[in-house]
């Protein structure tokens, strides 16, 4: 889950937009400070090898409008170097043989080569980086929450990225997008603003290894080295095999 902290490497450079007024109170942090903490959240995430998080993430017309544009939940879970994504009807697991991206809406089951998704990891060089471009570093907290938002020099495609976190974990995740853009029907251009939710953490449990498991969708054909779709997915599914690694037949 690196890639809640990994997601900031992202963010280039900023637009002269403000960001808008809260009801917190804000103060100001040395940006060594903040590099040091987003290097702490990172190191913790990669030492959390057993865990599960619903993410609801909800598109905003504007920095401040309560009714959503869009929305969509889903969920991520991690049991040592398996793992199970969800999010807009698909569904992306890997071990360590392969990735699979099952599309309930495509119908389709995509296999691959497996990534390097929990070794990669971002240094503090790489934060330093990133918060050169950052006008300012706040903080704001009390006594369940703490907050962090960077905002941003002319130029980037956001304004401001806020963390909250509760209890040391993501709680939500707030982009403000510097770019003003007319929605269908509406007259007037605004910057709209997203919001990503984690809720439902639960850490440090090993009971959900069934719902990281490859062989719920595909079966291998250890001789043929061939995967095959398991029902109810044979029937409905098409299956594409694009690993490059790990797909020589095997003797």
């Amino acid at each position: 889950m690196n890639v809640l902290v990994a997601g900031l490497a992202l963010i280039s450079v900023m637009s002269g937009k403000g960001v808008p007024n809260t009801s917190l109170q804000w103060k100001e942090i040395k940006k060594e400070t903040m590099s040091t903490i987003l290097e702490q959240m990172n190191n913790r995430f990669l030492k959390m090898h057993y865990y599960k998080v619903n993410i609801t993430d909800a598109s905003y017309a504007d920095y401040t409008t309560a009714a959503y544009h869009e929305r969509s939940a889903g969920y991520f879970i991690r049991m040592g170097d398996k793992f199970h994504s969800y999010t807009l009807g698909v569904h992306t697991l890997q071990d360590k043989q392969c990735r699979i991206i099952v599309d309930s809406v495509k119908k389709s089951v995509m296999i691959s080569d497996p990534m390097d998704y929990f070794e990669k990891s971002l240094t503090s060089g790489d934060y330093d980086e990133l918060l050169k471009i950052c006008q300012k570093v706040l903080i704001s907290h009390n006594e369940k929450q703490i907050s962090y938002r960077m905002e941003f020099t002319k130029g980037a495609p956001y304004t401001a990225y806020q963390i909250t976190l509760k209890d040391s974990l993501p709680e939500k995740i707030v982009m403000y997008y510097s770019q003003a853009v007319q929605g269908k029907g509406e007259k007037v251009k605004s910057a709209p603003r997203m919001e990503i939710s984690f809720n439902n953490w639960q850490t440090n449990t090993t009971a959900l290894w069934d719902a990281v498991q490859i062989k719920n969708y595909v079966d291998l054909d250890v001789k043929e080295n061939k995967y095959v779709l398991k029902a109810p997915y044979a029937k409905k599914y098409t299956l594409f095999d694009g690993r490059v690694l790990t797909k020589t037949k095997k003797s």
